[in-house]
């Protein structure tokens, strides 16, 4: 699994995701997702910067769970790093990333 990072070049929001295959590939769900209104501050991001103001970077590989939670830490959470949570499949907000 790819864990990767998607920041807004106009903000430095940083939001974090994983995909099996491709980032890119994932980030070009995403911007096709934003026709189908969901209501998430990712995807009003998107539409108010513009998807041409964000970069996708891969950021780790984990090839199994124990792995991706060594990644993310024990409260699922890459704090130091980031301003805000994980990327949901789901249009709940995710939690915000506080340092640890």
């Amino acid at each position: 699994m790819i864990v990767f990072t998607i920041t807004n070049n106009t903000t430095e929001d940083v939001w974090v995701g994983t995909c099996k295959d491709s980032s890119d590939e994932r980030f070009q769900q995403y911007q096709e997702a934003m026709a189908l209104g969901v209501k998430h501050q990712f995807y009003k991001d998107l539409s108010d910067f513009g998807v041409q103001n964000f970069t996708v970077d891969d950021f780790a590989v984990a090839h199994d769970r124990e792995e991706l939670k060594d990644i993310f830490g024990k409260d699922g959470k890459i704090s130091k790093l980031f301003k805000k949570g994980a990327i949901d499949d789901t249009p709940e907000e995710p939690p915000e990333a506080t340092p640890e």
